[in-house]
């Protein structure tokens, strides 16, 4: 699976490995050359240090997860999300995989930079490839998946209306049928 921005490496690998990929998914996935700000580390923003962001963040997730995420998810989603125990828990869990931040923030500078560049030949790749995007991901352009779902043959392109880059979250169960049926 190549999602978000860990699209490149998902593409490479099919490109690199088809013996060893029966099928690729793009999920809301970078494939594309984007320039955008420089990386700031999200502690560097509110707290003077990562133990005092790290404690504040998990104290606030576990009393009050709906200030936590509301700027993620409208409100509608963002209910039915909490209410969900499972799904709570999964968005917990990708929350927390942002620590400790500071062993990140090299990386994710890297990634800021190296996105700028990308050059995937789409051509060599050879795998039955579905491509899962929302029209209204402000994270990866919806163009994006047009443009590879264009440029890698045996491709078949899932578009979720109105769906934005947190869609595996607001939009699960289509999702799973939709790579089941795939």
């Amino acid at each position: 699976m190549a999602a978000s921005g860990g699209g490149p490496s998902g593409l490479e690998f099919a490109i690199r490995y088809p013996d060893r990929t029966d099928a690729l998914i793009s999920l809301v996935a970078l494939n594309q050359p984007e320039i955008g700000p420089p990386y700031v580390a999200p502690q560097s923003i509110s707290f003077g240090t990562e133990f005092v962001y790290w404690l504040a963040y998990e104290l606030l997730m576990e009393l009050n997860p709906r200030m936590v995420f509301s700027k993620v998810f409208d409100e509608g989603d963002l209910e039915r999300i909490i209410s969900d125990t499972n799904m709570l828990s999964r968005l917990k869990g990708i929350a927390r995989a942002e620590f400790p931040v500071g062993w990140r923030t090299l990386g994710a500078e890297n990634d800021q930079f190296q996105k700028q560049y990308l050059d995937i030949p789409f051509g060599l790749i050879t795998v039955p490839t579905l491509i899962i995007h929302g029209t209204e991901d402000e994270n990866v352009d919806y163009s994006q998946a047009l443009e590879l779902a264009k440029r890698v043959n045996n491709s078949e392109l899932h578009t979720i209306e109105g769906g934005d880059h947190f869609i595996s979250f607001t939009h699960s169960d289509e999702i799973s049928h939709t790579i089941n049926e795939f």
